[in-house]
């Protein structure tokens, strides 16, 4: 029986794992403008022709092919990698290509591993068409909306726990004050988080995980790395996904395991559900899924990082604002002074002007 149990563990961890990639990758996806990924698949398609007509130099009229489609992606390219390289900045300010340090990441788009993440993510993606997906379906049509939307808000309460619990690691106390707030306000009067209160009170949700709290204190260097039931994130992700789980949410804390499992599928469903309106946009803008989601993920991390090291001085842009209205106002002293000063001034002259031919009468 002792066996018996550990196996049923063994494929509720299982599922669970399997389960949280296709939600992972599809979030990733569904944060990203899908008319970015265009460009990046005709470059690469130009890429090809460029070595084609290498490879065939004799072959004039397939190296002038070449050189027009060259010529026509040019901009698309420049555009594309600048924008890369600017993600890959924020990013990962101390990037290198060093070989001496296994996790630096290289210079243009940070995936050393591409053919394992490629397979990992067809495994991913091959589970989420065969299980997630359907499931996904099946609860839209029998959950009412009304039901559907506090269920969301239910689980996006839970995931404000280990939210809080990464602000203080990151010494964010105003940021942690903040989501703190949130989290009691919607467990009290949102009802366990089914009706959204904070937000309507101006409380913004915010998350954060252990992998972000990593970056925090230094960490910020990671390459991308697919995992076969974790779904996309970076080395240092993938690291911080087990910390984050075991030791900072509520699930673990729940027994029996059956229970705890079934709570977390269902959020898992909750979640797939909400991303299936951004599922034909995807299909239809995407030409490469492996490319579009690593970009999206990664640039969704970019914008992460900078925004909690924004969230560490929280009276920044209100200082800013302060300077540039006091800027304004002595401005608008200084011309209302000169105006004042112009105006006595012409009636001075008007006064002395109209004076002097009474004194000359006299």
């Amino acid at each position: 029986m002792h066996a018996i149990q550990q196996i049923k563990k063994s494929l509720g961890w299982l599922l669970i794992m399997s389960a949280s990639c296709a939600v992972s990758a599809m979030a990733m996806a569904s944060t990203t403008d899908p008319s970015s990924k265009n460009p990046a698949s005709r470059i690469e398609k130009t890429d090809k022709a460029v070595n084609t007509s290498s490879v065939n130099p004799s072959d004039a009229t397939k190296k002038k092919s070449t050189e027009t489609q060259t010529s026509t992606t040019a901009g698309a390219s420049s555009a594309v990698a600048a924008n890369a390289n600017a993600a890959t900045d924020v990013a990962n300010p101390s990037d290198t290509p060093a070989a001496e340090n296994d996790d630096a990441a290289p210079a243009v788009n940070h995936d050393p591993y591409e053919r394992f993440n490629r397979a990992m993510f067809q495994f991913n993606e091959t589970f989420d068409i065969l299980v997630m997906k359907p499931i996904a379906t099946l609860y839209i049509k029998i959950i009412p909306k009304p039901l559907s939307k506090g269920l969301s808000n239910f689980y996006n309460n839970i995931d404000t726990i280990p939210t809080v619990a990464n602000d203080v690691l990151q010494a964010n106390f105003y940021q942690g004050t903040s989501d703190a707030w949130r989290l009691a306000i919607n467990s009290s009067i949102g009802i366990l988080g089914f009706f959204d209160v904070a937000t309507d009170m101006g409380l913004e949700p915010n998350k954060e995980d252990f992998g972000l709290t990593l970056a925090q204190w230094g960490y910020r260097n990671s390459n991308y790395l697919v995992l076969p039931f974790l779904g996309p994130g970076t080395v240092r992700d993938q690291i911080g996904w087990p910390i984050n789980y075991l030791f900072l949410t509520i699930y673990p804390y729940i027994y029996p395991v059956t229970q705890r499992n079934e709570l977390y599928l269902t959020g898992l469903v909750v979640k797939r559900a909400e991303l299936l309106r951004y599922q034909n946009v995807l299909e239809e803008a995407s030409l490469d899924d492996y490319t579009f989601i690593r970009d999206a993920y990664m640039q969704r991390r970019a914008y992460q990082l900078e925004r909690n090291a924004e969230l560490n001085d929280p009276y920044l842009e209100k200082n800013n604002k302060s300077e540039q209205n006091a800027d304004t106002t002595l401005d608008q002293n200084v011309n209302n002074k000169s105006e004042q000063d112009s105006t006595t001034t012409s009636e001075q002259k008007e006064k002395t002007s109209q004076a002097l031919p009474d004194e000359k009468v006299s």
